[in-house]
């Protein structure tokens, strides 16, 4: 999913009258697809450094492993997610912002039912 949305044709981004605001967007951009690739890595270390496999696959104990919130990489998989959480609401608000105040059709262009011209 991350590599296809920097390998696929993009359509040319949309503008919201402000420098800032329009970095601001590419910054949210790449941070939700990094984030999401770093919420995966430190869920599969956390699974990895607590045994969470051998009870999920092995049948070794009916209860998730004690002090799995106590390890770093839980601990920063937590954080990743509160932070998925900011960006997800910093991305809605953007495309509100397009649909509502800039009418410039922002939904049509984020369709996957849209025309293949993509702009």
């Amino acid at each position: 999913m991350i590599p296809m949305a920097y390998l696929r044709r993009q359509p040319q981004p949309l503008s919201s009258g402000s420098a800032l605001l329009d970095r601001l967007a590419k910054l949210t951009h790449h941070a939700l697809r990094l984030n999401t690739a770093a919420i995966v890595v430190t869920g599969i270390a956390t699974a990895a450094m607590s045994g969470i496999p051998n009870v999920v696959f092995g049948g070794e104990s009916d209860r998730l492993p004690l002090g799995v919130t106590d390890l770093p990489a839980f601990r920063a998989h937590a954080l990743l997610a509160c932070l998925l959480l900011l960006l997800v609401v910093l991305h809605v608000a953007g495309a509100l912002f397009h649909a509502f105040v800039k009418r410039d059709g922002i939904f049509r262009r984020m369709s996957v039912f849209r025309s293949r011209g993509l702009g």
